[in-house]
């Protein structure tokens, strides 16, 4: 199965509860709740994401003087004995670089991913939800995982790259509001105030991963 079927392509692009119910018909255990495909996915943004700030710090379009100045100062605090020259070549590296952003992003993203669904799940039951949480996973699994590989590639155009994420970000809520329409059969105003919340603590862990890679 690919990532993103001509099926899912209209989900995503014309999405709405009735196709979400559509498609979880569909769904059994021997698909699982496509985390295979969500990982698949967060390895290709990684790798995306840390070829762009290899390439752009090599050019020279990506500032690093804050990690510069990190380094020199925790060998300063760890009072070793290194060549001031050394440390500053090896923290401006590109490929130090490129490496922090892959790593944290396969640390910090499945954090954030699974705080938000359980998030969203769980205030869906807490007000009437009828479906699971492996239903939920399913459909939001098959949003996320071409979402993640867009935003990978998003990595390579800079600052305008980062504001399409953030309205990529927002544009996700459309067809995950859906998604949990179909999932657990519960009041719009319902499903708003827990996807709100949810994108809260999300855009939060973002923020704060943004702040450190």
């Amino acid at each position: 199965m690919q990532l993103a079927d001509k099926t899912w392509q209209d989900i995503l692009m014309h999405p709405s509860a009735k196709k979400f119910e559509t498609k979880l018909q569909s769904h059994t255990e021997n698909e699982g709740s496509r985390w295979n495909w969500l990982w698949l996915a967060l390895v290709v943004m990684a790798f995306l994401r840390g070829t762009a700030v290899f390439i752009a710090e090599l050019l020279g379009n990506r500032i690093v003087g804050s990690r510069i100045a990190l380094s020199v100062a925790l060998a300063d605090r760890l009072g070793l004995n290194l060549d001031l020259v050394q440390v500053v070549a090896f923290s401006s590296s590109p490929v130090l670089g490129a490496a922090i952003m892959f790593v944290g992003l396969l640390v910090f993203t499945p954090v954030i991913i699974l705080l938000g669904y359980r998030t969203a799940y769980g205030l869906a039951k807490l007000t009437g939800g009828e479906g699971d949480f492996k239903q939920q996973s399913f459909l939001l699994n098959s949003i996320f995982s071409p979402i993640l590989i867009l935003a990978g590639l998003l990595g390579f155009l800079g600052r305008s790259g980062d504001i399409l994420m953030v309205a990529l970000i927002f544009y996700t809520a459309v067809p995950a509001f859906h998604a949990l329409q179909a999932v657990h059969k519960i009041t719009r105003a319902k499903i708003i105030i827990s996807l709100f919340i949810s994108y809260f603590l999300v855009l939060i862990g973002l923020w704060f991963v943004s702040s450190i890679i």
